[in-house]
């Protein structure tokens, strides 16, 4: 019944509320969207209101990475700085192709290279101005990202990843730019957790 037109639990009606033309808008706002709109209420205790909106139309502000060829999109939410090291502040564990950490304000940070997280060939041409490292925060705490280049933040649309390409591992989908390349969004989260769903 909420969704009804013009219908209102107001006890007075005044010309800013109360008219009961809120929750309807919504809901053909939600339609028109082919998302939908989940209410849970308990008695003595209110009500809340969840949006379910595909996807597809989601927006997001992120920061634009580059690795060789190829693009990475990060959430901006999830980045918490950008740094360029010095050589003595990384350090590798074990033997070739092994552990690496970051040294970075006297705390040791996880270094995730992309292209061997993704099974590719490392860039054989080395970054002009030195490499960069992106770090990220996720639920089990901070990684280091070794990248070539930070292009942009922008606000991309996200797309999701379908068929064959839904297996990538540690994706939310993919970014579609203002100049028409496609950057794989990165899930921090799942890089830490060696790419875990």
């Amino acid at each position: 019944m909420i969704f009804e037109p013009g219908f209102s639990t107001a006890e007075a009606v005044t010309n800013l509320s109360g008219r009961g033309v809120g929750m309807d808008v919504l809901n053909a706002t939600m339609t028109a969207l082919r998302g939908r709109i989940g209410v849970d209420s308990r008695d003595g205790q209110g009500s809340e209101v969840s949006l379910h909106i595909p996807v597809s139309l989601a927006f997001l502000d992120c920061i634009i990475l580059r690795l060789g060829a190829r693009l990475y999109a990060l959430p901006i939410d999830a980045v918490s700085e950008i740094v360029q090291p010095k050589p003595c502040d990384l350090m590798g564990v074990g033997a070739a192709g092994g552990s690496e950490m970051l040294r970075l304000r006297g705390h040791w940070i996880p270094v995730c290279r992309l292209e061997r997280f993704y099974g590719e060939a490392p860039s054989a041409v080395p970054p002009p101005a030195g490499q960069v490292l992106a770090v990220v925060s996720t639920a089990t705490g901070l990684i280091a990202l070794p990248v070539d280049e930070v292009l942009d933040r922008q606000q991309v649309v996200m797309k999701p990843l379908t068929g064959r390409l839904a297996q990538v591992r540690a994706s939310w989908g993919c970014a579609l730019l203002g100049t028409g390349e496609v950057a794989l969004v990165l899930d921090g989260n799942r890089l830490a957790a060696g790419g875990a769903a």
